[in-house]
């Protein structure tokens, strides 16, 4: 190979590796926000209902951590939802997810209904995590192709 073609690899193998960091910063930059958060709620917080979210990759579920069973499905089995990232705010019964397959970050309130679901951000290339901070009522939630972690106030 070339002179030139061995600095073009090289560049691409560079490029390569500091795109992975920065998903790797980015990515524990996000879980160091939900930690923040998890820790800000459980200080002052009333109990949560103790439940288990299941998050797949066409619907969001909730179960009963101590029976195991479903006790409700907010959003479920629709050909556009592809869930990546969920938080819950136990207080307002919301639910809050990413989604690759309209690159939006939603909530939907637990009434029933799924009729009311919000858009927080949308135009997003590859939305991934999301965390919801209920002092602040702000969303937070990272895409990995811009490499962002954003902030929504509700």
């Amino acid at each position: 190979p070339t002179t030139a073609s061995r600095r073009s690899v090289l560049g691409t193998a560079r490029w390569k590796r500091d795109r992975m960091l920065n998903n790797a910063r980015t990515q524990f930059q996000l879980a160091l926000v939900v930690v923040v958060v998890a820790l800000l709620a459980s200080i002052e917080s009333e109990p949560v209902p103790d439940v288990l979210i299941v998050a797949e990759s066409s619907s969001i579920r909730f179960f009963d951590a101590t029976s195991g069973t479903e006790v409700y499905a907010p959003v479920r089995n629709t050909k556009t939802l592809r869930v990546v990232g969920v938080d819950y705010d136990g207080e307002k019964q919301t639910v809050f997810w990413t989604d690759t397959t309209l690159d939006s970050v939603l909530s939907v309130r637990l009434n029933g209904t799924g009729a009311d679901v919000r858009t927080i951000a949308k135009r997003l290339v590859i939305p991934s995590g999301v965390a919801y901070d209920p002092y602040g009522e702000h969303v937070y939630f990272t895409d990995s192709s811009l490499d962002i972690i954003a902030m929504a106030t509700l």
